[in-house]
């Protein structure tokens, strides 16, 4: 039933995989970089940090977006192919690891929201 799964699942997993190592490496050296902001330059958080958090905001509605046409074409293909078990497989891995991705872009900007708030007290 999934014999096509793989080919979406491997190169959606790929892309997550190196977003997230990233993010990873990049989270230490973020928050070392806003706390000297915090603690020598104050002002820096409102010229820097807030536009680059602003800028990762909007770059979520235009991935989100991304990842919602994924979904869209899985479904899309699993109605018009749904006897061809390898488009089959294709179509439902599309709409797995759209989902997937959605919902960890989703957390992740439901998180930025609060950090966003609490730059513009600073």
């Amino acid at each position: 039933m999934l014999k096509g799964v793989a080919y979406s699942f491997i190169p959606l997993s790929l892309i997550l995989l190196s977003i997230c190592t990233a993010v990873i490496f990049r989270t230490p050296k973020d928050i070392k970089r806003v706390t000297t902001f915090y603690e020598e330059t104050p002002e820096l958080i409102q010229t820097e940090e807030l536009p680059r958090m602003q800028s990762v905001m909007k770059s979520f509605i235009i991935v989100k977006k991304v990842e919602a046409v994924i979904i869209f074409i899985g479904i899309l293909l699993a109605f018009i192919f749904w006897k061809n078990e390898i488009v089959r497989g294709v179509a439902i891995g599309l709409i797995i690891q759209g989902t997937i991705m959605y919902a960890f872009d989703h957390f992740a900007q439901a998180r930025g929201e609060p950090y966003i708030q609490l730059l513009k007290t600073l």
